[in-house]
């Protein structure tokens, strides 16, 4: 058994080198690294992504890597991500739908109850866009198509540690390698009435992140009367500049077939990009395997970005809200399924850190979720629906669904060595 599970985690790793880095078209996912993703597994999803104080030891919790030291037992969790986006302007839309890794962790008790430790891949944010429109040439009447696209992510590798302190209160750390590339390219195509060949000239910037970013965090839990517990956690993550590769490469193809014609490097060079600090404070109250609920508050200081030219792409400090629940009937019911199942409710507020047309953009979304329970195990389900940006602000919005399939093994055993055959 044990063999089985061991495989099964490696056979999702070499996977997921495949399935990051893909995520439906997003206009925004232009600005500085991309999008910036949201860490909440998927029983955190459910509820607006709320996890900073609330912990539960059939989940891991890495939001908070002070909350680990509740995860007394060997836990793996895996979740993937769907979205479905629409891109709205005033005269046309558009309809995108990706699947991605959301999610890939496991913890283990070194000292159970006192120290546990979880590594965890990630992605940190992700880019995906692709616009056509026109221009002028300077110096002739005609006129110009320009196509942007760019596809990539960040993503991280993280070796989380929380340690209990004393009685209630714990401290987390965790080191993230920051990893992966993202690829843009800028195509020009220009058609002459005098020239029979029409050729699109493109330049393709890859840019190749490496680096480690540290974070930590607290937690302290107040036992009430009635079996409550009232919970308060907060976290913070120091600011990084990354080493970043750049590949410039120059390509003439033809407009009408697409054939690469020539193809000429531009430039190979390391450069920096500023990855911003984070700090975010919650609190929850709750009866465990009962009921929780809680409140979240974040902010990612995006003042402190630039990107490989220095360049601050006029994005702004954002900062969010999540809120939300969870309600489990009967934990311990042995002949009524669905008392057994947990159920979520919650809602995300979000100043981005974009900045369009001298508008912020904002971003509202309705998380629900559920978890059907499979022994001390869970299949884990949740989504959000919700809009980004204002149409007559930005002259265009999003309407997204979002989506997490996670599953959850609990396993007491992992490393216990067999006494008999």
């Amino acid at each position: 058994m044990l063999g089985k599970k061991i495989f099964f985690m490696l056979l999702m790793v070499a996977i997921s080198g495949n399935v990051i880095g893909q995520d439906a078209n997003s206009l925004f996912s232009k600005l500085g690294v991309g999008q910036p993703i949201n860490p909440a597994h998927s029983h955190q999803f459910g509820m607006g992504g709320v996890g900073l104080s609330n912990s539960d030891l059939r989940y891991i919790n890495l939001q908070n890597p002070a909350l680990l030291t509740y995860n007394s037992i060997y836990t793996f969790s895996a979740g993937m991500r769907g979205e479905n986006r629409t891109i709205k302007t005033k005269n046309a839309s558009e309809n995108d739908v990706k699947m991605n890794l959301a999610y890939l962790a496991f913890a283990f008790p070194i000292k159970p109850g006192k120290w546990t430790s979880a590594l965890s891949i990630s992605p940190y944010s992700l880019k995906n866009y692709e616009f056509t429109y026109t221009t002028d040439i300077v110096g002739h009447p005609g006129q110009s198509t320009v196509n942007e696209k760019g596809k990539g992510s960040i993503n991280q590798l993280t070796w989380s540690n929380g340690f209990n302190v004393f009685k209630n209160f714990n401290l987390g750390i965790k080191a993230s390698v920051m990893f992966s590339a993202i690829t843009s390219e800028y195509k020009n195509a220009v058609v002459d009435p005098d020239i029979i060949a029409v050729y699109a000239p493109s330049v393709i910037s890859k840019e190749a992140y490496s680096g480690v970013v540290f974070g930590g965090g607290f937690s302290y839990r107040i036992p009430l009367k009635d079996k409550l517990d009232l919970n308060i956690g907060g976290i913070y993550d120091f600011k990084k500049d990354l080493k970043t590769t750049v590949t410039r490469t120059f390509e003439l193809q033809d407009a009408g077939s697409g054939s690469t014609i020539d193809v000429d490097s531009l430039a190979v060079y390391d450069s920096r990009t500023g990855i911003p600090s984070n700090y975010g404070f919650g609190v929850s109250i709750g009866k465990p395997f009962n009921w929780t609920a809680g409140i979240d508050f974040k902010v990612s200081n995006w003042s402190e970005y630039y990107n490989i030219d220095g360049e601050s792409e006029n994005i702004n400090n954002s900062w969010s809200l999540a809120l939300g629940g969870e309600f489990t009937p009967d934990n311990g019911s042995t002949d009524n399924y669905l008392s057994r199942v947990t159920y979520r409710l919650g809602a995300r507020y979000e100043k981005t850190p974009y900045n369009v047309e001298n508008s912020v953009v904002n971003d509202f979304g309705i998380n629900f979720g559920v978890s059907l329970p499979a022994g001390i195990s869970s299949i884990d389900i949740s989504g959000q629906i919700g809009k980004r940006g204002n149409l007559n602000a930005h002259l265009f919005h999003e309407n997204y669904f979002k989506f997490i399939l996670g599953i959850t093994f609990n396993d007491r055993r992992w490393f216990v060595k067999r006494k008999f055959d």
